[in-house]
This record gives structure tokens, C-alpha cells and sequence, in this order.
């Protein structure tokens, strides 16, 4: 698991969709929401409420996660994560999140592995805070992020081996890609007017003055507090990405919806330029939380969503079947609460290569293993 996108790599060079040549609008990988909420800082009473993860990041990130949605906030010159008004871990310093990425960095130096980072929902900042954080992520991180800038290129739709590769490279090497304020729920501001250094990005329209090569990313949660209402809200959201409001803050010429998208095209391509991330989450209720929802009732119907029959045909025909990245919108973030809490099984009498995997990591292996754009064999072997 520590590796399982470099297997992927490996078992697709030389076939017709190799891992290294597709964008990454086109890889699909596995994400933890408030990846920093394992631990809090809370009356032991509110515990249930502020916890999303029972393991570290250096666990999530051994365990195969490839996307962590880190949200800081300040204790006096310290940086730490939240979730509503509940800490979680540490983000800087020698035992905080962004020293526990450099050390799993350190050890995968030689493979090809991606690590996202998504800083979004600052709490209280102000420009020196920025300054301080943006420091510290260039401290430990520096020799691991991704050896571009935003006016190199766009990061989704970029080939894998080149975002990993500096230019001029032809070795491509593990590395950690920054989406800084990587929310769209959240107002415009400047946060660093003369530009973000190498490897850490900016979405489209974060900024008041736009950079070049801007991304977006389709995030929006469910907020529903039962399994039903939050698969159908995402599914919707999946299957209409074209009807989707942008955003709810009031930004000038950002537009109204997302456009040039067609949910049934024979090849989709989804947005040019946006990531999408499927939302598997529940919202806490106030006699339960996170961990809880997602160990009962989320993880464990995660994967029959993706193998059963819940999928429309194209064209809005009535015949449900699988997921199929090759006729249904492109999944770029499988994320979810607690991920570890369901784990892929064998079938009765066989192994299986994604034995004990966490079951978003074993879908995102299968996925990216098995896609081309050619010939998706379903999920019989997996």
C-alpha cells in the first residue's frame, strides 16, 4: 500500500493508457476529509464530534492515502488543524503533519507516489500567518514538492510523470503537489500577491488577481446525516456536473455554473481542468460523529456502490449497472471519513490482490490499474 500508485505505474507502462502519460484528470485517488482530526485538543465529551480519522497522517499515508484536506488554525506562534470549532493534530514543528509528509517522502524517494495537500479554511489568518505557514511547507517539504510553478503549467491536466519530473527530467520521482486555499466555499484574498513558490497552487478563482494555468477542483459535500440522502446527492452532483452552481460566494465574473461538459460523452473528459471529488461523508448529528457514521453506515456501502447496480446507462437509460470511468464522469477523489475502518475482502475460497486494503485504496487501485480508455474489463477481477 505504501507504493501502490508506483505498482500502477509499473503494471500499465508499454499498454495502450500508461499511468505516467495521463493527466491527472484522468487518476483517481484516495483522500481523507479533516485528514489532521485523528486526535483533539476537546473535553473528552465532544470527542465523537470533532474526530474524521482514527489514524496519523504518517498511518493514512503508509495505509495508501494520496489526498488530505488540512484546515489550520493558530495557538499562540503554533499551527494546528480543526473541524467546526474542535482541534485536531499538530501541522508544524518536528512532530506535526508536515514533518510526518517529509519523513514518508524520505522513504518513497525512489518510487513514483503523489501526495496532495489541500490548505483551505484558514482560521483567523492573516498575512504573516500565510507567510509563516508557507515557510514552514518550503522547510520540510522543499526537496519533495513538485518542481513547477503555476506558470509552468496547469496542475490537473498535466501528464503524472511530468508533474513529477523537473524540467528537462526524464526520472520521475515521488513528490507532494500543494493546492493552497484549496476550498471554493470559502471568500477570495490575496493570499501571497507575489506569486506561490514551486509545487504549491492556487484554484480558479481563489485569487483577485488571477494567475496563470488556474485549476479548479468540484468539492461539494453532501450535508445529509443518512446514507441515502448523501449517495443520491453525489451521484446527482456526479452525473450534472454541468448544472452545478460554481460556488456560493458572491465573486465577481467567476460565473454562474460549471460549463462545456457533457455527463454522457462517449469518452468523458469532465471539466477541462477540474479535478472532482466524490464526497463520501456524512454530517455529524448531535447523538453521533464522523468516525462512528463512517465505521456503520458510509465505508461499509462504499464499495457496492462502485461494483453494483446504481450506476444510470448513458443517455439516461432505465438498465443500472457498475461504475464505469469510461462511460460515467471521472471520480478524481474517492473521500471519505475514517478510511480504515472498511477493509476489501476476497471472495469466498480466493485471494486477491487488494486483500486488506482500505476499500477507497483498493477502488482507486482497481480503477487506475484496469482503466483504458479503449476497454474497461468491469470489475470481475477485482
Amino acid at each position: 500500500m505504501p507504493n501502490w500508485m508506483t505498482n500502477v505505474h509499473a503494471a500499465t507502462a508499454g499498454g495502450a493508457s500508461p499511468f505516467g502519460n495521463r493527466p491527472l484528470n484522468q487518476i483517481t485517488i484516495p483522500g481523507t476529509h479533516d485528514a489532521g482530526c485523528y486526535v483533539n485538543r476537546t473535553p473528552q465529551y465532544l470527542t465523537t464530534l470533532s474526530k474524521t480519522q482514527t489514524q496519523n497522517i504518517a498511518q493514512q499515508l503508509t495505509g495508501g492515502i494520496r489526498y488530505f484536506d488540512l484546515r489550520p488554525c493558530k495557538s499562540g506562534q503554533e499551527f494546528w488543524t480543526y473541524h467546526g470549532p474542535y482541534w485536531g493534530g499538530r501541522l508544524d514543528g518536528g512532530a506535526g503533519i508536515i514533518h510526518d509528509v517529509a519523513n514518508f517522502m524520505g522513504g518513497v524517494a525512489g518510487v513514483q507516489e503523489l501526495v496532495v495537500l489541500n490548505f483551505s479554511h484558514f482560521s483567523a489568518f492573516n498575512g504573516a500567518d500565510h507567510h509563516r505557514l508557507i515557510n514552514e511547507i518550503l522547510l520540510r517539504l522543499g526537496p519533495f514538492l513538485v518542481p513547477h510553478n503555476q506558470h509552468a503549467f496547469n496542475l490537473f491536466n498535466s501528464a503524472y510523470d511530468v508533474v513529477l519530473s523537473p524540467p528537462g527530467a526524464v526520472a520521475p520521482v515521488s513528490r507532494v503537489a500543494v493546492l493552497y486555499d484549496g476550498a471554493l466555499d470559502t471568500p477570495r484574498e490575496d493570499l501571497c500577491p507575489a506569486g506561490l513558490p514551486d509545487g504549491c497552487f492556487e484554484l480558479n478563482p481563489k485569487s483577485a488577481v488571477a494567475a496563470p494555468n488556474q485549476t479548479s477542483l468540484f468539492d461539494k459535500y453532501a450535508n445529509q446525516g443518512t446514507l441515502a440522502p448523501m449517495q443520491n446527492n453525489q451521484m446527482n452532483k456526479l452525473a450534472n456536473r454541468a448544472a452545478q452552481v460554481f460556488s456560493t460566494q458572491p465573486w465577481p465574473g467567476a460565473g454562474g455554473n460549471w460549463t462545456n461538459n457533457d455527463p454522457w460523452a462517449i469518452v468523458p473528459t469532465g471539466i477541462l481542468n477540474t479535478w472532482h471529488l466524490f464526497s463520501w461523508t456524512l454530517t455529524p448529528q448531535p447523538w453521533d460523529g464522523p468516525v462512528h457514521a463512517a465505521q456503520t453506515l458510509s465505508n461499509p456501502a462504499l464499495e457496492g456502490w462502485f461494483t453494483g447496480n446504481h450506476w444510470p446507462t448513458p443517455l439516461g437509460a432505465a438498465v443500472a449497472r457498475p461504475y464505469d470511468p469510461t462511460l460515467d464522469q471521472r471520480i478524481n477523489v474517492i473521500y471519505v471519513d475514517d478510511y480504515a475502518s472498511t477493509l476489501h475482502a476476497c471472495a469466498a475460497g480466493g485471494g486477491c490482490a487488494r486483500a486488506n486494503y482500505a476499500v477507497p485504496v483498493a477502488l482507486c487501485d482497481f480503477i487506475n490499474r484496469f482503466f483504458i480508455a479503449a476497454a474497461w474489463p468491469g470489475w470481475g477481477a477485482y
